[in-house]
């Protein structure tokens, strides 16, 4: 679930594993032998619902800085 109204499906590959972090429901653990194999994975669910710079909104890499924009000003 991605905020969307409709459902977002993306296979895992059998080479990684991906869980729920302990006592939270908003923070996946993907776990694979490969660092590489893992980041392109990890940028592939990060395309379905990119950073919005304005509200910080959308899937944020574990150590992924946003700088945010200034909204409008009245």
């Amino acid at each position: 679930m991605l905020g969307y109204s409709h459902s977002c499906v993306l296979q895992i590959p059998a080479y990684l594993s991906v869980s729920n972090y302990p006592n939270s429901k908003d923070i996946y653990l993907v776990k694979g032998y490969d660092r590489v194999v893992v980041g392109n994975f990890i940028k592939k669910i990060q395309k379905l619902k990119k950073p919005n710079s304005y509200t910080g909104n959308g899937i944020i890499i574990n150590n992924q800085q946003l700088k945010l924009k200034q909204g409008k000003k009245k």
